[in-house]
């Protein structure tokens, strides 16, 4: 059986990253991530990983924009509907979203929009216990068609970016 990770690294377009929490500490447990996203930074994957490790990786975005999606997601979980944030899921709950944004990137250096999936999985007590990430690097007309069909999404956007 081929492991995940092994398969993430086949995708050269999609950038996927995954943190497993211990649920009593909240410590991380274990990240994986694919060449794609330690490429981003102009990193191989081992030097990204060891980045994380010590909590010396870069952020893919500029200060504000880090900023406003923290705050969007604070939000996100605070009025969205029950039923559509935790379908069902054994032993916990999973919550998905799904955000246009802005990022940085170092290479190629430059901005760059992308498509975001964020899954959490949450045990029985409601404990994150897992956070993945799958970004997939999108044109502007993407990004501008997304703003029009679903601006919640685009948090950069109704937070006053045009």
């Amino acid at each position: 059986l081929e492991c995940l990770e092994d398969l993430w690294d086949r995708e050269p377009g999609q950038c996927f990253a995954e943190w497993t929490f211990d649920p009593a500490t909240q410590q991380r447990t274990h990240v994986m991530l694919n060449s794609c996203s330690a490429g981003m930074f102009g990193m191989h994957k081992e030097e990204m990983l060891a980045r994380l490790a010590t909590h010396e990786a870069p952020l893919a975005h500029i200060p504000l924009d880090w900023f406003c999606l923290l705050l969007n997601q604070t939000f996100y979980l605070a009025v969205a509907q029950p039923a559509l944030r935790f379908p069902s899921h054994p032993g916990g709950r999973i919550q998905t979203q799904r955000l246009y944004i802005r990022m940085w990137r170092r290479w190629p250096p430059g901005p760059c929009m992308a498509r975001v999936e964020d899954v959490k999985m949450f045990n029985a007590s409601g404990v994150v216990t897992r956070s993945r990430y799958i970004a997939t690097f999108i044109e502007p007309e993407e990004y501008d068609d997304a703003c029009r069909r679903c601006p919640e999404a685009c948090p950069m956007y109704y937070m006053g970016d045009l």
